[in-house]
Parts: structure tokens; sequence; C-alpha cells
């Protein structure tokens, strides 16, 4: 009897632990996107990889130009522009991955990255009536790449490479999850 019992326990036990483990890029998704709406930097920046995300956005950007710095062969000055455009996209990644702009990005669901903090209302007019902020449900669609990775699609995608833009999700731990990477939309 006691045997059963704690076969049991542990079986349950195991249960609960492979389900957490197996869940848990939906609860870091949750918990981010609560860290991006209550602008918790502190929390949202413990689960991504800034190092990792520039490096994959500056790759994806090159690789999107090179076709075509590849049509300009013939012009002399190709090597000097191609050089410039990666040093404008290495600088333009690196002035845009930031805190303040990822966390942005995921609460708003969208990039609009600003160069100077919004204005004040004057003094001598009213301030607005403001409107209860209505609660807007994201729905993400995750796709297993492996055990230790996953896309975050904000839409259902017709494949993991295409359509709007992903969030790449790696394991970092046992169920902890860090966003490494964001796919850009591709042209078809």
């Amino acid at each position: 009897m006691k045997n059963r019992l704690f076969a049991a326990a542990l079986a349950l036990l195991l249960i609960a632990v492979g389900g957490y483990w197996y869940y848990s890029p939906y609860l870091a998704i949750r918990s981010m996107q609560q860290a991006a709406d209550a602008g918790d930097a502190d929390r949202f920046n413990q689960q991504v990889d800034y190092p990792a995300l520039r490096e994959s956005l500056k790759g994806q950007m090159t690789a999107a130009i090179a076709p075509d710095l590849d049509k300009l062969q013939d012009n002399p000055f190709s090597a000097l522009g191609a050089s410039l455009g990666m040093a404008v996209v290495n600088q333009l990644v690196d002035a845009l991955v930031r805190p303040e702009v990822v966390m942005r990005m995921l609460a708003e669901r969208q990039a609009k990255p600003t160069l100077a903090e919004p204005r004040e209302t004057p003094a001598s007019q009213p301030p607005s009536p403001q409107a209860e902020p209505v609660a807007e449900k994201r729905d993400w669609q995750l796709v297993r790449l492996d055990s230790d990775r996953v896309v975050v699609f904000q839409e259902e995608q017709p494949a993991v490479t295409g359509g709007p833009a992903g969030l790449v999700f790696i394991r970092s731990g046992f169920a902890d999850w860090r966003l490494t990477e964001i796919r850009l939309p591709r042209d078809r």
C-alpha cells in the first residue's frame, strides 16, 4: 500500500514537472508581456538577450540588402556603397535594439522608435478626459522548432519563415526562456 501511494505521488510529481517544462514558453511569454504592459524594464530585460538580438537583426538586414548590392557590381563605387550600407545597418540596429524600444514594440505590437519624450499638455489647457483603457487580447501562436527553441507569431502563420514578424525564444536553463531573435517579414 505504501509503495503504491509513493509511486502514485512520484508519477503525479513527474507529470507536474513535465507539464511545467512543456508549458514554460507560454509562461515566459505571458510574463514578458505583463512586464512590457506594466513598464517593468528590469523584469523585461531579464528575458531578453540583447547582444544575440542585435546580431540576428544585423544578419537579417544585411541579407536583405545583399541582393541589391550584387546588382551594383558594374558601378565602381559599389564597394564604397556596400561598406557604407553595412555601417548604416549596424548603427541603425544598435540604435533601435534598446530595452525601451523592444519593450514598447511588444507592448504596442508594433515598432515605433521615438527620438524625444512625448510632450506634456500645457497648463493653460485642461486635460482631456481619459477613457478607461480597454484590455486588448493578444493572440500569440507558438511554433516549436525543437525542445529548446520556439517561434512566437502574433497571428497564424502559413510557414515559420514567411509572413509577419516572429519572436524567437531559446531555453535558458530548465524552464527559463530568453528572446534572442526577431524574425523580420520576408518579401515573397
